[in-house]
């Protein structure tokens, strides 16, 4: 009788194992194929706009703020697609062993060049920095700090919709902590765990109107880890999203520049 329980036992618990993993798969590989269409659909548009713009300056003779107007919009879009296959190389980057190459940089140096960029190509978006400090110095590679907040500001925008966003840092001693935070709809309880997750989107990609691949926050929080800090999520008040990082100001690596 002991060992059929403990056959049985064997059983019930192999078979709950190996349903948890199809599980698992079957949502990985959901995701993967809401990525592919996504990524269809993200590289695509861009290009018939860039496109449609050269076409139209080649075929008529316009007045310059209309030329200026598509250029513009080529321009826009060109950016668009750099910033898509930018996450698309880092995603690929950050699923191998990953050690960041570091140097001294200025946090709020980073942060307010991006800004100048998006208030010009977003001028109905009110990007405002907020800070009680002259410099934030961090040891950490740039071109991951630049994705991460990049990252975060697109996401804001695109859930805004036009509302103003709010970044902040403030010192902790050992650490950065920085607050990129928006007036959306925000995100449920259930999902703050699973955006972070790679290919991960809310809703059906088929149905989807929002611009998107799921890869921005993963990249966030596998960089944010690769640097010894940490990301959540925070309801912000009255209604929004609060994207919280803390960053150590050094964080190993202090020989290696890069």
């Amino acid at each position: 009788m002991g060992e059929g329980l403990v056959f049985a036992l064997s059983m019930v618990l192999g078979t709950y194992f190996i349903y948890k993993s199809n599980v698992r798969e079957l949502n990985l590989s959901r995701r993967q194929s809401n990525f592919l269409l996504s990524v269809s659909h993200e590289l695509k548009s861009p290009l018939t706009s860039i496109n449609l713009s050269l076409e139209t300056l080649k075929k008529r003779t316009l007045p310059q703020e209309k030329i200026i107007e598509l250029a513009d919009v080529a321009l826009k879009e060109s950016k668009r697609l750099e910033n898509l296959i930018s996450d698309i190389l880092v995603a690929a980057k950050l699923d191998h062993p990953y050690t960041p190459k570091k140097q001294w940089l200025d946090l709020i140096s980073i942060i307010h060049n991006l800004i100048n960029g998006y208030t010009a190509q977003y001028p109905s978006v009110a990007i405002r920095l907020h800070t009680d400090v002259e410099e934030a110095l961090l040891f950490a590679s740039k071109q991951d700090m630049q994705s991460i907040f990049t990252n975060l500001i697109e996401n804001a925008i695109k859930y805004s919709h036009e509302e103003p966003i709010h970044i902040s840092i403030n010192d902790q001693k050992e650490n950065w902590l920085i607050e990129v935070a928006d007036l959306g709809p925000g995100i449920p309880n259930s999902e703050k765990s699973r955006v972070f997750q790679k290919f991960y989107r809310l809703g059906r990609e088929e149905t989807r109107t929002s611009k998107g691949t799921g890869l921005g926050l993963y990249i966030v929080k596998k960089i944010v880890e690769s640097h010894n800090g940490s990301v959540r999520i925070n309801d912000n008040n009255p209604k929004g999203t609060i994207f919280t990082l803390l960053l150590p100001k050094v964080a190993g690596n202090e020989g290696v520049i890069g």
